[in-house]
């Protein structure tokens, strides 16, 4: 007779397909992520059935991809499928609260400046960031490193500091192609950090991208760490912002803030002239926006990981500043 795990393995297979490697003695199995995989069969979307708990260690932190098993259901499986699952859910974990320890550089980062430009480790680092037209002074000013040992060697290294000058978060990417995990980031809160923030200029245009590896070829950039914006950067940017704030994301974010200008307009068309100061709640920072604060959309396909296409960008900017000028002519 089958067993409830054996048929909530059943029950996930038809929910996301076949599956790579399964460990039933840990309870341990993975898919292919519904979000991320696209063909590649990667098998980065792991569930363990035991503590019922998921995550895609591909898009898990950028794509909040992670959490309690119920919720996976809840977005890719069919009504009936949900109640299955509610008969042969493992109980509820308890999950205890982590100390996360004060942030650290890992132990073995390097700086570019510090190696000998012969040494082996070195010229791979630096072979990958070349390949992606990241310049010499980009290195220094974002003072982008490398591990040669350890939990995090073969990674490029981007640090954040706050604007006291402490680490805040950092990006380890790998730069090996066949490397599974692309990312390691570290547990800090990324929601609760501003990426850079000792290098931003409030009084001028801000540029808001996904990830660090976008925001280097901009001038005055935020990346978000990923499609969503937090509170804190959310309210941070209000109330000091002086410029234009420019985004560039993914579509999937720009079907939004398209919503997000048309209700501007809107709101602005049926009276509302006098640029007040009020508080907007969070939870409709991404359906009501404030009203003087003007969002650029640029789009993805035509700037790709905006490498070495500035020029293009300031153009496309400007056009699309006039074009917003011309539309609230007479209003």
């Amino acid at each position: 007779m089958m067993d409830e795990n054996e048929a909530l393995v059943e029950l996930l297979v038809e929910m996301l397909g076949d599956y790579g490697l399964h460990y039933p003695n840990r309870g341990q199995i993975s898919f292919n992520c519904y979000n991320c995989d696209d063909g590649r069969n990667k098998h980065n979307l792991e569930v363990n059935y035991f503590n019922n708990v998921w995550k895609c260690w591909s898009c898990g932190d950028s794509e909040n991809t992670h959490g309690a098993l119920g919720k996976l259901f809840d977005i890719v499986g069919s009504k009936k499928q949900k109640k299955l699952f509610n008969v042969l859910k493992p109980e509820t974990v308890q999950v205890r609260e982590k100390k996360i320890p004060k942030l650290k550089l890992p132990t073995h980062y390097k700086k570019f400046s510090e190696v000998n430009p012969i040494y082996p480790v070195r010229r791979q680092a630096m072979n990958y960031l070349k390949s992606r037209g990241i310049t010499d002074e980009m290195i220094e000013k974002y003072e982008i490193g490398f591990c040669d040992d350890g939990d995090h060697s073969g990674r490029i290294i981007i640090p954040s500091y706050s604007k006291k000058g402490e680490l805040n978060y950092y990006i380890s990417r790998s730069w090996d192609t066949k490397s599974r995990y692309k990312y390691k980031n570290p547990q800090a809160e990324k929601d609760k950090i501003i990426f850079w923030e000792n290098l931003i200029d409030w009084n001028k245009d801000i540029f808001l991208v996904e990830g660090a590896f976008d925001g280097i070829f901009l001038q005055n950039s935020i990346p978000m760490l990923g499609k969503h914006m937090s509170q804190l950067l959310f309210e941070t940017i209000y109330e000091k912002s002086k410029g234009d704030i420019i985004i560039n994301i993914s579509k999937k974010l720009k079907k939004i803030a398209l919503v997000v200008t048309k209700i501007n307009q809107h709101r602005y068309d049926e009276g509302n002239r006098k640029k007040e100061e009020k508080s907007v709640p969070y939870e409709k920072c991404m359906t009501t926006m404030y009203s003087y604060k003007v969002i650029f959309l640029l789009d993805e396909t035509e700037f790709n990981t905006l490498e070495n296409v500035s020029q293009k960008i300031k153009k496309e900017i400007e056009a699309k500043r006039q074009l917003l000028y011309k539309a609230f002519e007479g209003l």
